[in-house]
């Protein structure tokens, strides 16, 4: 049983996590602000990525993370979940405005 942390509603289909009703997620305004910060990212490629230290002995030359290495990671832009999770939330824009996604490279 969660409770929403705006109007003290109890329900089961409150997550403990988020701790928001969908009433209050859709109309009130400080919803935004408190999912905003439940968020939490994760990198995709953390169990392979030899930076860090988790593709060991596999993927990995050493059991730490090692520096100077790069991963690719392809993200569709068309995705409709909604994972409270997802990184790549702002990709879902493209698909509102439908406008091309260009692909950009960064490094460390």
């Amino acid at each position: 049983m969660g409770v929403c942390k705006i109007c003290n509603k109890e329900s089961e289909f409150i997550s403990s996590f988020l701790g928001l009703c969908r009433e209050c997620i859709l109309i009130k305004k400080d919803a935004k602000k408190i999912s905003l910060e439940a968020h939490l990212t994760n990198c995709v490629t953390s169990w392979v990525c030899a930076a860090s230290g988790k593709g060991y002995p596999k993927y990995s030359y050493s059991k730490g993370p090692e520096y100077d290495f790069c991963s690719l990671a392809v993200f569709y832009g068309a995705c409709n979940f909604n994972c409270l999770f997802c990184q790549n939330w702002h990709f879902r824009e493209n698909l509102r405005s439908l406008t091309p996604i260009i692909p950009t490279i960064s490094s460390r």
